[in-house]
C-alpha cells in the first residue's frame, strides 16, 4: 500500500486553510492513472456485457457510485491506512474512522451535469477529496467548504 502514497504523509505537509479542512499530497501521479484507467475499464466492461453481473451504480449527475462495491474495497482501506495518523494528529476527536462510501464525479468545462452542482452538506462527518485525474491544461477548479449555519442546515448559495 505504501507504494501509492507520494512520499507519504508528513506532518510539514499538513496544512489547515480552514478550521476543520485539512489538505497534504496523498496519491503519487501514477498511481492516480492507474485508479482513473481501471474506472474506465470497469465502467465499460459493465456496461457492454451485463451478463459479467458487475455492479455498476450511476449517481443521479451520471457518474459511478458504489466504489467499494466495484472492486475498489482494497483500495479505500488502503486509504484509511494512510490517512489515520493524520486525522488521529488533527482530529481526534473523531477517533478511528473507515471509508465506506466513495463515487467517482467526472467535471470539465461544457459538461452538462456540472451546471447542476449545487451547495449542499454530506451526511458523513468527514469527507475526503482526492483529485486522480487532471489533465495538462487544467486551471481553476476548487472544491468549496462553507460555514453550515447550524446543525444539520445547509448553507445558502453566495450571493
Amino acid at each position: 500500500a505504501d507504494a501509492f502514497i507520494c512520499g507519504g504523509i508528513t506532518e510539514a505537509a499538513v496544512e489547515e486553510p480552514f478550521p476543520g479542512i485539512f489538505t497534504f499530497p496523498l496519491l503519487s501521479k501514477e498511481f492516480c492513472r492507474h485508479v482513473w484507467e481501471e474506472l474506465h475499464h470497469y465502467e465499460a466492461c459493465a456496461a457492454a456485457d451485463p451478463s459479467l453481473g458487475l455492479p455498476l451504480r450511476v449517481r443521479h449527475d451520471g457518474n459511478l457510485s458504489d466504489l467499494q462495491d466495484c472492486g475498489f474495497e482494497s483500495t479505500l482501506q488502503a486509504l484509511d491506512d494512510a490517512c489515520q495518523p493524520v486525522l488521529a494528529k488533527h482530529m481526534p476527536h473523531l477517533g478511528p474512522f473507515k471509508i465506506y462510501h466513495a463515487f467517482v464525479t467526472r467535471n470539465f468545462v461544457g459538461r452538462e451535469q456540472n451546471t447542476g452542482f449545487k451547495i449542499h452538506r454530506d451526511k458523513s462527518d468527514l469527507t475526503f477529496n482526492v483529485c486522480l485525474h487532471a489533465s495538462e491544461d487544467f486551471a481553476g477548479s476548487t472544491v468549496g467548504f462553507y460555514e453550515s449555519p447550524g446543525d444539520g442546515i445547509v448553507p445558502e448559495e453566495p450571493d
